[in-house]
């Protein structure tokens, strides 16, 4: 009994050492065909410009950056790969496409399947940028057609944002795109605008290759004294197509005018960089006017202040000619009132008279033709002794008379009461 349980535990240990020796050159093998089919795979990871691959790792804020990973093999996939999430400080991180995009080439007479991860970046400021490594996890068939997961790390890659030198001034806010415009529309809710009607103002702008986030606001939010300002929820929206993304924001106001008059909504630019010309372009809003009618209420109250002055002065100039009319009653008019007054009537031989009075007032003279020798003087003198002569004549001449050295009493000439 003893030599039987003696033998029974070498069986035992022969098996053990034979299970240790099977399992380890087992793992052997199997390590050395991983290794073998993880040669075999290769993985890169690059920034890259959609229009030049070969760009240097400098782009502008708010750009947009491509990242691109691509795994290769000469075998075949047997599932798709997959990325880890990637962070980057400052930046706004995209992926463009939930899958990896799948093709094939040939490179040297052989064959190679690959699957290329396209990531979308948005520098939000100036500075230089860490992409941090990126797990890539891979399943492929190896010699046997049996499925192997790997999983691979891309390397740390840096790049620098910068702005354009042309829009260094922090004043001025701009956006980033290869494409972009803007439209608006007017509508309003009477054909002739008065006040207290409605004016709704749309305007769109989109771009490509950015983020509706970074496209301006184009639209004041402010009231002012000429309508009052109601804003609709701005709409954002960005999609994305073959790589690239399409941003538009809308805007809508509503203005309840409310004064009349000329309405302007002045012109308005906004400043973009080009970033696949390299270029500063502007987006015009071109200014647009209303004509504006007024209702009696609006009218008063708009011109309230020039009313109140208007009526004001109006009450004191009546005031003031119901004075003069109770006054003149039982007076003589002032040489001037007297003497409009006839040449309104045109009652020429009064007229003459006043003016020799006047002439005798001033001068002492009693002729016109001994007050002055010049020949425009002795014209209108000569005019003046016709039976009908002009208002031109009388007044230019009413008022050439000038005080001189007065040797004879005032002689006071009663005007007509007309």
């Amino acid at each position: 009994m003893a030599s039987i349980s003696q033998r029974n535990r070498v069986l035992l240990v022969i098996q053990t050492i034979c299970l240790v020796l099977v399992f380890t050159f087992s793992a052997a093998i199997n390590a050395k065909q991983l290794s073998s089919v993880k040669e075999q795979v290769s993985i890169s990871a690059w920034l890259a410009n959609e229009e030049e691959p070969d760009l240097a790792a400098k782009f502008y804020v708010n750009e947009q950056v491509k990242l691109y990973i691509e795994v290769s093999t000469p075998t075949w996939f047997s599932a798709g790969t997959r990325i880890s999430y990637i962070d980057v400080p400052n930046a706004i991180v995209k992926q463009s496409n939930q899958l990896a995009t799948n093709y094939t080439t040939r490179e040297k007479g052989q064959t190679w399947s690959k699957q290329r991860w396209e990531i979308t970046l948005f520098a939000q400021q100036v500075g230089r940028y860490e992409i941090p490594p990126t797990t890539v996890s891979v399943t492929v068939a190896d010699e046997n057609r049996q499925k192997l997961a790997l999983e691979f790390v891309t390397p740390r890659i840096m790049f620098e944002a910068v702005t354009p030198t042309e829009l260094a001034d922090p004043s001025k806010p701009w956006f980033s795109a290869t494409k972009a415009r803007i439209h608006q529309t007017w509508q309003k809710s009477d054909d002739v605008l008065k006040v207290g009607d409605s004016i709704t103002r749309t305007v769109m702008i989109d771009a490509t290759d950015t983020l509706s986030i970074f496209l301006p606001s184009t639209i004041s939010t402010d009231s002012t004294e000429y309508y009052q300002n109601f804003a609709a929820p701005n709409q954002l929206s960005d999609q994305q197509s073959r790589g690239s993304y399409h941003a538009k924001r809308v805007e809508q106001r509503t203005y309840v005018v409310q004064k009349g008059g000329e309405l302007v909504f002045p012109e308005q630019q906004f400043v973009w960089w080009n970033s696949k010309t390299k270029t500063q372009q502007v987006l015009t809003l071109p200014e647009h006017r209303f004509q504006i009618k007024h209702t009696f209420v609006s009218f008063v109250q708009q011109y309230q202040k020039a009313i109140v002055v208007a009526l004001s002065a109006l009450g004191g100039a009546i005031i003031l000619i119901g004075w003069m009319i109770r006054y003149y009653r039982h007076r003589p008019l002032p040489e001037l009132a007297c003497l409009l007054n006839l040449l309104r009537l045109q009652h020429w031989p009064q007229v003459r008279a006043v003016v020799y009075q006047r002439l005798r007032n001033k001068t002492g003279l009693l002729a016109l033709s001994g007050y002055q020798a010049h020949d425009q003087w002795q014209r209108h003198s000569q005019q003046l002794q016709t039976e009908v002569t002009s208002r031109y004549v009388v007044t230019w001449i009413w008022f050439q008379m000038k005080n001189r050295a007065n040797k004879s009493r005032k002689f006071v000439f009663k005007c007509l009461n007309l």
